[in-house]
């Protein structure tokens, strides 16, 4: 047991490297400079800025000196905010995972009774009324969702506030456009693997053993079923946790996300790749997590 966390443990280390790493190569390659952005830093004054920053030093150097301030806790500061980068991660994290924590749930605790519904009433009403709707949730972007709810809900009927997160009411919005498409993915694979599941050997035994639905269902069916539908949650707790960009444009909300959004439209390399560690440590966190599922759904994983 502890073998194999520590070889999981090396393993996120190195996914997490290898991703900064990565971004850090794009970030620095691509054409332009942070301070273009401003015409006044011309000249004597853009050189300047970039012996600052240290943007005049060879990118595998600056590289090095990321790495060296990492180490020691240091991400650097904003070149558009004018501070740590490390304040601006710790002011915005608290409400995304908020925002994230929440949708998380409510993604769980909807689409698994969905699936499961539509499972075992395949071919019927019930079950193409959530297959339709469950289509139309993947068809549709995100923010596509989110503008409607914001014009109509919260500027038409104002059924419903932004800005912030001060109350549960200011929560239904940004979480109804974050999950409604991972609801309706989750929805179809949970469907799907129930319809597998119900329909194999051991399940008709138990049918002659004279086993009830529900004990079927809760005790064998869910519990075989649930392989694909934790492998896709697992992925994206990790990106949900790490910034709900879209939902925190849309509805003001000070989160990661936004910040994330603002600071990549400006070129600010620090908080680009302070953002990127965050969510690459939440990925690898969550994918970590799947393997810590897995094993409990399965025991015979842990002799592997």
């Amino acid at each position: 047991m502890y073998k194999y966390i520590l070889k999981k443990f090396i393993i996120m280390l190195i996914t997490v490297i290898a991703i900064c790493t990565v971004t850090f190569f794009i970030v620095h390659s691509i054409p332009g400079s942070p301070f273009f952005q401003d015409k006044k830093n011309m000249g004597s004054m853009l050189v300047r800025l970039n012996e600052k920053y240290g943007f005049d030093k060879p990118v595998t150097t600056q590289y090095w000196i990321f790495v060296k301030n990492l180490l020691h806790g240091d991400l650097g500061s904003s070149i558009s905010k004018r501070i740590p980068v490390k304040q601006i991660i710790l002011s915005g994290l608290p409400n995304s995972m908020r925002l994230g924590m929440v949708a998380i749930i409510f993604i769980i605790v909807t689409s698994f009774p969905l699936g499961i519904i539509a499972a075992l009433n395949r071919g019927k009403f019930i079950d193409k009324l959530i297959s339709g709707i469950t289509s139309l949730g993947l068809i549709m972007p995100s923010f596509v969702l989110g503008a409607f709810l914001l014009y109509l809900f919260c500027e038409r009927l104002m059924w419903l506030p932004i800005g912030g997160l001060p109350s549960p009411l200011y929560y239904i919005g940004p979480v109804l456009t974050i999950s409604f498409f991972d609801i309706s993915f989750t929805t179809k694979l949970m469907r799907a693997s129930m319809i597998d599941v119900l329909a194999s050997d051991y399940v008709r035994t138990a049918k002659t053993f004279g086993f009830s639905r529900k004990e079927i269902v809760l005790k064998y069916a869910l519990k075989n079923a649930l392989g694909s539908v934790v492998t896709y949650l697992g992925s994206t707790i990790g990106i949900i946790l790490s910034g709900t960009f879209i939902a925190e444009k849309l509805f003001t909300i000070a989160g990661v996300g936004q910040y994330f959004v603002d600071t990549i439209m400006v070129r600010d390399y620090p908080v680009i790749m302070g953002m990127s560690i965050l969510c690459s440590i939440f990925y690898v966190l969550s994918v970590f997590f799947v393997d810590l599922c897995y094993m409990i759904i399965d025991p015979k994983i842990r002799l592997k």
